[in-house]
């Protein structure tokens, strides 16, 4: 068989070749559009133009070949890349072998390594690492290199000039793509070391500074290392332990080249450098000091020694690694003062340029200058001639000459000081200069020892070069002398190692004296004058004597540095002159012109000053203070009280108690009181007695003491005794005033106290001094009702609907107590069991009890109405077994106060006393109607009597205490003692209070049983399941009601609160849960027990009943856990139109989505009425789902719900297995409002059988058979013995119906559709708001009311006039 292609040729004469077709048929068009068959091409590019490279001239390129690589012929034949020559066949280059390299002991780093060297030691590892034969070296520039191989190239360095070398080696691949690069580097240098003078020099100065200032630095514009001024003549011993740093300087030697040096370092004055060999085969000629190898022998060889030079290098050789750095160390020791420059050398190895250091030093010794700064002396205290300021040289000879014949040495300068007095201080000061260019140590010797006149501050320290120091000398008068001291100021170099260079003796003179007088004082034992105690015109004079005890002339001068004192005081002689041992009196006159007005008190005063006066300067050396002591005055008095009397509130038409103001005498001189009128009397005056009548005019000033008379004053309503009497000093003198009050008005009068020889200017028409009293008439007041009710409500009226307890009625006058729980005056025994209750009740007690009981059970547990058969009377004893009062004693023969029963009800009445003066108020309360002999009466008041002291206020304490269920009334009265103003006399008002009991009623159970107790039925139950029932309670009473709910532990009833005791307000209701769980199938009855406290009346006990029973077909997961109700969500109505939402509408629909339970309405704004009748019949639906359960466990069951326009139950009809649960979709849909309040549903049951296996069956199953085409299984027809075909798909199962089982199955549906609407009663168009002040709030109201049948949800939005939210807040 041909291929293909040869019978396409052969048959039709085509042929396919390199993508183009050739036939020999006819050219069809259709051809044209046939895709042609696929075929490849490869394109093949020119390779790149090679670009011209430059030849490499400092770089060799050899290959690395291995004997076998050699044999197989590896590196191929070429031209060489760029001028190389040829490479011996052992692998080594010309100019170098490794083995050469090598043997230079290891030092040189890879760094500076020569290419050469670099090569070798390549291809000695390479030898080393490999197995096979030596490697040799080739020259080639083209290689065949097999797949996955390599080849090893080594590339040499040569170069003949100092600097870097970059070149490019290139590498091509035949018809490659892409080129290599490979980059070439080399660098070729001599040793060298850094010679920056930063890393070279550990300090540097741009600028030369003074040369004392100089301290081992490199100086840039000299380009010279300066070690500055140091110690001339030091002894260098130590030097190489560091013993003088001052001496010692350190150079950094950094080899910051590319391969190791070797350095060798000699100082240019010694010539050239030692040989290194020599240096190198002794190490210990390293540190040898430069100027001390020994000459030669002879004379010529001495003559041409070099001069000696101050410095030495250590070490004089150096082998530095590449960046290593080493310290050089030079030292510097002149001998003598000058300067001295040399130069430090260095030669590297390998490089012919030598380095130079260029260094110097100055050498200087300590030099000090002394200067006095204060002029000489012109003369001498002592009379000897001043011996003055000497030259230095001169002194310095003659000091040296002393010293040589051992007699004391000299002093080159004197500081002398004047004549001082003691207890004085004088300084001097003299300036001490370092004039040279070295620090150096002072010291004054003998300062220490000098006495304690004298004090020398510094007396040593240190001074650099060019500064100088003040040294002060202070002279301290201590004691009468003259003195003259020697120092001497020696100068040392600051290490000491010259001992002291200068010694400059000085010597210090001074004189210390004294002024002393002595002063004699009138008194003993005060240093001044005292007159004592003076009238104001007395005129008293004393005298001081002034003695001279020391040997010069004393000059005194007094002065009065107070104008003041000047006046009062007078000196005679003011000035003078004290001879040595000599007296002179001076006299001091006090108030010598009289012209003393007022008072004068001096004490200690120290104004008068006495000066001592040197005379021969005419300084005042010293200043003595007279003490002054001096107290002229006037009469003294103190009146208390000061201004006067004011007997305050007194009550009328009566005398008050006596006051008293006293007058002391507080001066040293008696005077006399006298008591007049002063200015117009209210209302009248009158003087009682002759000697009143007759009194002279007090304040009379120069008149003798009289004798005082007797008698008193009166002035109007005030009585003052006596009316004038004498006071010695120290002495009081007591006045006694009486006021008689009358009227109710205010008394005041005036009184002049006269005392003599007081102040002119203290009222010298008598000191006035007022009497004052008020007349007042007790009372309370009555009118503040706020404030005598203010623990209450007071209200304008009483409310008989609405009573408030503890009120009191403005227009009613009347004070209610309310309504109070009754106490209750005894203990039913048949209510409760209590131990001898009976044994000690009386038989009146018993009676009573045995009412109360009969009353009890005729109203059935009830509370007993006031009056009638079952109530108790008034005295009687009922209790209770919960919460009830205590027991009360018996009451036979006492009466027992209100206030102390436990139970009562307390009211405090405030009343205030709103007089200035005290009133008792009296307190009582009258029954209104009558009362029965002997018995109490339950309001009372206590206190019954109280003092209510002015402008405050006391509390009264009404109580009630109701012993019966009925009424009372009484009349309060609180009396004033001594009535005299009708509106402050009393107050008088009603006093109302009802005694009551608590009570609750039932309002749920309301059914009852046949006994009358209330039930609570909670019918028939399925087992398994559990209901509650609500209890409710109500109190119907004014008054809250506290009561206990409890019920005894029964397996089939709960009480889910649990026993409690609660409480509930008048009006209010309580509500509790009862939960009926059976346990199992049967009927249980039951009790709950309410009891309420304090009311032995109502104790009621609830009946509780309950059945459970099995039903076969039952529901499950109704809404709200029930058993037949099916309550639906509300269903909202789609209108087919759209709702109106015209602005201001009063009636529509919500224009925005409702939200519920149910498929909400949507929005249909600009829809047709067709769609939204489309819409409306999609979502005006809802939906539930609950279960049905068979409870049987052989039973099946079929069921069959009816048809109902607006309800749809799925499945509608089914069959029930035993024990099995299905589930039922009850959809509710309506198109027109409508509402189903527990409309039955029956749905139909009845009990099948099968001819075979069950199978589950409903008309929801058979629609999905339908769909799916399913059939019933072959097991299935074989056992209802159906024909071979079967049922239809989705067909019902063919069963057996049991007679008389048939029945209906009630379910009670809820459900309500609607279109919600509302009706609004707002004004339109708007809401509009009358004028409103601003921070102020108006409001609106209007109506808005559901019409529709479901409920409706709602929500308020402000919105401006555009549809946005409203953002100013101004509406609510």
């Amino acid at each position: 068989e041909a291929p293909q292609k040869e019978v396409a040729h052969a048959v039709v004469g085509f042929n396919f070749n390199s993508g183009v077709l050739s036939t020999v048929l006819p050219q069809v068009p259709a051809d044209k559009l046939l895709p042609p068959a696929p075929y490849e091409l490869r394109v093949l590019a020119q390779p790149p133009k090679r670009p011209k490279r430059l030849p490499l001239t400092n770089f060799k390129v050899w290959t690395i070949v291995s004997g076998q690589a050699a044999k197989a012929g590896v590196a191929g034949a070429g031209s060489a890349v760029g001028a190389m020559s040829s490479s011996p066949a052992d692998g080594s280059s010309q100019k170098g072998s490794p083995a050469e390299k090598s043997d230079k002991g290891g030092k040189a780093t890879q760094r500076g390594r020569s290419g050469s060297s670099a090569a070798g030691v390549a291809v000695e590892q390479a030898e080393q690492q490999a197995d096979t034969p030596p490697r040799r070296l080739t020259e080639a520039s083209r290689w065949v290199i097999p797949a996955w191989g390599t080849i090893d190239l080594l590339v040499q360095f040569t170069s003949d000039s100092v600097g870097k070398v970059n070149e490019l080696l290139g590498f091509d691949v035949v018809c490659g793509e892409r080129n290599q690069r490979v980059v070439l580097a080399g660098a070729c240098d001599y040793p060298r070391i850094s010679t920056e003078a930063r890393n070279l020099y550990y300090k540097t100065a741009k600028v030369r500074p003074s040369t004392p200032q100089i301290k081992q630095q490199f100086i840039m514009p000299t380009n010279t290392f300066e070690f500055g001024p140091v110690l001339a003549g030091r002894d260098k011993a130590g030097y190489l332990e560091g013993a003088h740093p001052d001496h010692t300087a350190r150079f950094r030697i950094t080899n910051n080249g590319l391969f190791p040096a070797h350095a060798d370092f000699w100082l240019r004055s010694n010539g050239q450098p030692p040989d290194s060999a020599t240096a190198a085969a002794d190490p210990k000629k390293k540190g040898a000091f430069a100027g001390a190898a020994k000459p030669a022998t002879g004379s010529k060889a001495a003559a041409a020694a070099p001069p000696a030079t101050p410095f030495q290098i250590q070490p004089t050789t150096m082998d530095l690694a590449i960046d290593e750095t080493q310290e050089l160390t030079v030292f510097a020791f002149p001998a003598t003062e000058g300067l001295f420059e040399d130069s430090v050398m260095c030669r590297l190895r390998d490089n012919p340029t030598p380095l130079e250091f260029p260094i110097s030093v100055v050498g200087a010794k300590p030099s000090v200058a002394v200067k006095l700064n204060v002029p000489a002396v012109s003369h001498e205290p002592s009379g000897k001639t001043p011996t003055g300021l000497r030259r230095a040289t001169d002194a310095g000879t003659a000091a040296k000459g002393a010293a040589a014949k051992g007699a004391k040495p000299v002093a080159e300068y004197i500081m002398q000081f004047d004549r001082l007095l003691l207890n004085r201080k004088d300084s001097q000061s003299f300036t001490v200069s370092n004039t040279g260019v070295v620090p150096f140590k002072w010291q004054l010797a003998g300062a220490t020892q000098l006495p304690p006149d004298f004090k020398v501050y510094p007396s040593s320290g240190e001074l650099p070069a060019g500064k100088h120091v003040c040294v002060t000398v202070e002279f301290t008068a201590i004691k009468k002398q003259e003195l003259s001291e020697l120092v001497t100021l020696e100068v040392l170099d600051i290490q000491e190692a010259l001992g002291i260079s200068r010694s400059i003796p000085m010597a210090i003179r001074g004189e210390a004296y004294d002024i002393h007088v002595d002063i004699k004082f009138p008194q003993e034992n005060f240093a001044g004058v005292d007159y004592g105690p003076l009238r104001v015109v007395d005129s008293v004079a004393k005298q001081l004597v002034l003695k001279n005890t020391e040997k010069y002339d004393v000059k005194f001068s007094f002065a009065i540095r107070n104008e003041t004192v000047k006046q009062l005081v007078q000196i005679t002689p003011e000035s003078g002159v004290v001879l040595p041992n000599k007296e002179v009196q001076v006299m001091v006159h006090w108030n010598k012109d009289l012209s003393l007005r007022q008072e004068v008190i001096l004490v200690n005063n120290t104004d008068i000053v006495m000066t001592l006066i040197e005379p021969s300067t005419d300084n005042k050396e010293q200043q003595v203070p007279i003490k002054l002591s001096a107290h002229a005055q006037f009469s003294h008095y103190a009146i208390t009280p000061a201004r006067g009397l004011h007997f305050g509130p007194v009550t009328y038409n009566t005398v008050s108690k006596p006051r008293t103001f006293e007058v002391v005498n507080l001066g040293n001189f008696p005077f006399t009181l006298r008591i007049t009128a002063m200015g117009a009397e209210k209302p009248t005056e009158e003087v009682v007695g002759k000697a009143g009548k007759g009194s002279k005019t007090a304040g009379k000033r120069g008149s003798a003491t009289p004798e005082p008379p007797a008698g008193s004053l009166q002035l109007g309503q005030f009585t003052l005794e006596p009316a004038e009497a004498v006071i010695k000093p120290g002495a009081r003198q007591e006045v006694s005033v009486v006021f008689k009050a009358e009227g109710n008005i205010c008394w005041s009068a005036v009184a002049a106290l006269g005392i003599t020889e007081r102040d002119f200017r203290d009222q010298p028409e008598g000191i006035r001094y007022e009497l004052a009293g008020e007349s007042c008439i007790p009372g309370i007041d009555a009118t503040n009702i706020a404030s005598i009710f203010e623990e209450h409500v007071v209200l304008s009226h009483l409310d008989p609907f609405k009573p408030i307890n503890c009120s009191f009625g403005l227009r009613d006058k009347v004070f209610n107590f309310g309504t109070i729980i009754a106490q209750l005056q005894d203990v039913d025994p048949a209510v409760v069991a209590v131990p001898d209750a009976g044994a000690a009740a009386t038989k009146a007690d018993k009676k009573a009890a045995g009412s109360a009981k009969a009353a009890a059970r005729s109203s059935g547990g009830g509370a007993a109405k006031p009056g009638s058969a079952g109530a108790p009377a008034t005295g009687e004893f009922v209790t209770a077994p919960f919460g009830t009062p205590p027991r009360w004693p018996s009451t036979s023969g006492q009466q027992i106060s209100v206030l102390s029963d436990p139970g009562a009800v307390k009211a405090n009445l405030k009343f205030i006393n709103p007089i200035k003066v005290p009133c008792t108020v009296n307190f009582s309360i009258k029954p209104r109607g009558g009362m029965q002999s002997g018995a109490r009466f339950p309001m009372d008041v206590s206190p019954s009597n109280i003092v209510i002291p002015p402008h405050e206020y006391r509390h009264v304490t009404l109580a009630f205490s109701p012993r019966a269920i009925q009424q009372y009334s009484a009349m309060f009265e609180a009396a004033v003692v001594g009535r005299g103003n009708p509106a402050t006399a009393g107050f008088v008002c009603e006093v109302r209070g009802e005694g009551t009991l608590p009570s609750l009623s039932f309002q749920e159970p309301s059914a009852t049983d046949t006994s009358g107790r209330p039930h609570l039925k909670f019918g028939r139950l399925l087992a398994g399941r559990s209901s509650q029932l609500l209890v409710n309670v109500r109190n119907n009473g004014v008054l809250p009601a506290t009561a206990r709910l409890e019920m005894d532990h029964h397996p089939a009833f709960t009480l889910l609160e649990g026993p409690q005791v609660f409480m509930v307000e008048s009006k209010k209701a309580a509500t509790f849960t009862v939960e009926f769980h059976p346990p199992e199938i049967a009927t249980y009855h039951h009790e709950l027990h309410l009891r309420v406290k304090q009311n032995p009346f109502e104790q009621h006990k609830v009946a509780i009943t309950g059945e459970c029973y099995q039903d076969d077909i039952m529901f499950s997961g109704l809404p709200g856990g029930s058993v037949d109700t099916l309550s639906l969500p509300d269903l909202y109505l789609m209108p087919t139109t759209p709702p109106s939402t015209a602005s201001g509408s009063r009636v529509g629909t919500p224009s925005e989505p409702w939200r519920s339970h149910s498929h909400p309405p949507v929005a249909m704004a600009g829809a047709s009425t067709g769609a939204a009748a489309a819409w409306a019949a999609v979502f005006n639906s809802s939906s539930c789902i609950f279960s049905m359960v068979n409870n049987s466990s052989n039973k099946h069951f079929r069921f069959k719900w009816p048809e109902h326009p607006q309800l749809r139950f799925a499945p509608s009809i089914g069959h029930l297995h035993a024990g099995a649960t299905k589930n039922i979709v009850v959809t509710f849909a309506a198109t027109s409002p409508v509402k189903l309040e527990g409309q039955e549903i029956k749905m139909a049951i009845s009990q099948i059988t099968y001819k075979g296996d069950p199978i589950d069956w409903d008309d929801v199953l058979a629609t999905h058979m339908i769909a799916s085409g399913a059939r019933v299984s072959s097991a299935t027809r074989a056992a209802t013995g159906l024909p071979g075909a079967g049922p239809k798909p989705g067909a019902e199962p063919i069963v057996d119906l049991v007679a008389k089982t048939q029945r209906d199955l009630v379910i009670k549906v809820h459900a309500a559709a609607d279109t919600p609407r509302y009706e609004c009663s707002a004004p339109s168009p708007a809401i509009v708001f009358r004028p409103t002040m601003m921070f102020q709030t108006r409001s609106f109201t209007f109506s808005l009311t559901n019409s529709a049948l479901t409920a409706l949800e709602y929500c308020w939005e402000v919105l401006t006039r555009e549809g946005t939210p409203d953002s100013t807040g101004l509406y609510k």
